[in-house]
């Protein structure tokens, strides 16, 4: 299938995260409370600030994040299809009560989004999947007309699917375009925790960029791929990454970053984290505007950019949500 080509100028219009990030990190919306009266020092990616809309809250969470000091567990990997989707699986090696934890990609991604974090997230105790949406690494293609005119829906069904397969209601966990996508999910089936991490904000909160072009499918060049996604990257771990990024259907970016993909709070009852990046670059809503939607929690990783599942920061990033997470989740 021909694809288009969007270079650095397309992409980054209208607006530029990074310009965003001093005033987000010194506001803290100003509705929000500041958890941390200082920043932390685990290492060199931890976390610059925790926010939230509401005074009462674990104590784990009023001051200092810890690592988290769950044992380390042994795991195994297992391929699955669902309904045609690629799902990849690890499985604590020790018995583990802990809820599913199921992890959606962004655009152009697969499940290898999470290659590094699946295991850290399965040695803290959580069965951890990852899917991939159709059309994306592993899972089956469609017919080139059917993808060019792709909606959020089709992808939205597409993580109920192996929601339904797993049987209990999960944390769900999206990025980027997933992100809205599992805002969509969590408005129809019950969910025990809902993580997003550098996400696509409900439509409410306004366009972010103009359309682009639906006679063929989205492909970035490097360039544009390596400064709008990535902070902390060596070059041949980039070229790796990039040659596995796939075209993206323009239909479905258009409609969310059209602010069409609209959200209703009200039918959200599971525990929110909003997850940023300090140097994420990609044209996003604000982090904190987005925790503000939900009455959320959020933090922002410093270090790292918007693909921070695949940057050094990834362990450290992983352990933080799961301190969160063990927070919220029987």
């Amino acid at each position: 299938m021909r694809t288009v080509t969007v270079h650095r100028e397309e992409w980054d219009a209208p607006q530029r995260r990074r310009e965003h990030r001093e005033e987000e990190e010194k506001s803290g919306n100003h509705s929000c409370k500041n958890l941390l009266s200082s920043s932390a020092s685990v290492e060199k990616h931890n976390f610059v600030k925790l926010f939230s809309l509401s005074s009462l809250r674990p104590p784990c969470l009023r001051g200092e994040l810890l690592l988290s000091t769950t044992s380390v567990t042994k795991t195994s990997q297992h391929d699955h299809i669902i309904r045609g989707l690629f799902v990849k699986e690890y499985v604590p090696g020790e018995s583990s009560r802990r809820t599913p934890l199921l992890m959606v990609h962004g655009g152009c991604h697969g499940w290898w989004a999470y290659e590094k974090w699946l295991p850290c997230f399965a040695e803290a105790g959580w069965r951890s999947l990852a899917l991939s949406l159709r059309n994306h690494t592993g899972s089956y293609r469609l017919p080139p007309g059917d993808f060019l005119t792709l909606r959020v829906e089709d992808y939205v069904e597409d993580v109920l699917h192996v929601i339904a397969w797993i049987g209990t209601a999960p944390v769900l966990l999206g990025h980027s375009m997933g992100g809205i996508i599992v805002q969509k999910v969590a408005e129809k089936v019950p969910l025990a925790a809902l993580v997003l991490v550098e996400p696509v904000g409900p439509g409410q909160l306004g366009a972010i960029r103009p359309p682009f072009r639906t006679d063929v499918p989205v492909h970035l060049d490097s360039a544009t791929v390596r400064r709008s996604w990535f902070h902390d990257i060596d070059d041949d771990t980039f070229r790796g990454i990039y040659d596995r990024l796939v075209p993206e259907s323009p239909s479905v970016i258009n409609e969310y970053s059209g602010g069409e993909v609209l959200v209703d709070p009200g039918k959200i009852e599971c525990p929110i984290l909003v997850v940023g990046a300090r140097f994420g670059a990609s044209v996003l809503h604000r982090t904190d505007k987005i925790a503000g939607f939900f009455s959320a929690d959020w933090f922002i990783v410093p270090d790292c950019g918007h693909d921070l599942m695949l940057e050094p920061a990834a362990p450290i990033a992983a352990s933080q949500v799961d301190t969160w997470l063990k927070s919220r989740v029987p």
